[in-house]
């Protein structure tokens, strides 16, 4: 697969990769601003021929830089996470990124997302619900790792508690998810 028939949906991407899986990922990441997101913290698998024998990608993990919490440039809500350096991205991300296939439905998938799971009501709704059950738990988790409050060399959000840190998530996403919005380019032409 060379550079001129990269998107060809027989000889490129598309016939090696569970394009859905891996716009559900980008988007992700995107989302999350997760600086490990398209380098060390990114898994894919195979499926064996019998279920398609595409590439998809693996779960989504390794969170703790991200959500703006990390001084690196990336605790803005604003830009893309794929054109971000710090890391070095693996190639092939940001040549998808820049795929117009790729990116119109990287964009029906975002305002599909957007129309349910992730409207900012249900984003804050489910932030919620997990502090909810996390209560308990979470006094424990601080007297183990004595976290909260603590400021990093590397932190650019540093909550005096641990209902501070809700609250700055909650307001943080829903800031990402409006750049997303509007700078998510493409169209999406699904009939």
């Amino acid at each position: 697969m060379g550079a001129a028939d990269f998107a060809n949906p027989t000889t490129g991407y598309p016939r090696w990769v569970d394009v859905p899986s891996w716009i559900d990922f980008a988007l992700f990441q995107e989302l999350a601003r997760n600086t490990d997101g398209y380098t060390k913290s990114s898994y894919y698998q195979k499926l064996p021929d019998a279920a398609g024998g595409k590439v998809v990608t693996a779960p989504i993990w390794d969170n703790d830089l991200s959500y703006g919490l990390l001084s690196n440039g990336t605790h803005t809500p604003e830009g893309w996470l794929y054109e971000f350096k710090w890391n070095m991205p693996v190639p092939w991300w940001e040549r998808l990124w820049r795929d117009p296939p790729f990116r119109n439905a990287a964009r029906c998938r975002w305002q599909e997302l957007r129309r349910g799971k992730l409207t900012t009501a249900a984003i804050g709704a489910k932030i919620d619900e997990f502090a909810a059950i996390l209560a308990r738990a979470q006094p424990r988790e601080n007297a183990r790792w004595m976290l909260i409050g603590k400021k990093e060399a590397s932190s650019a959000y540093v909550g005096a508690t641990w209902a501070d840190d809700v609250r700055y998530l909650k307001s943080w996403l829903p800031k990402r998810m409006a750049w997303l919005d509007t700078g998510l380019a493409g169209a999406c032409t699904r009939p």
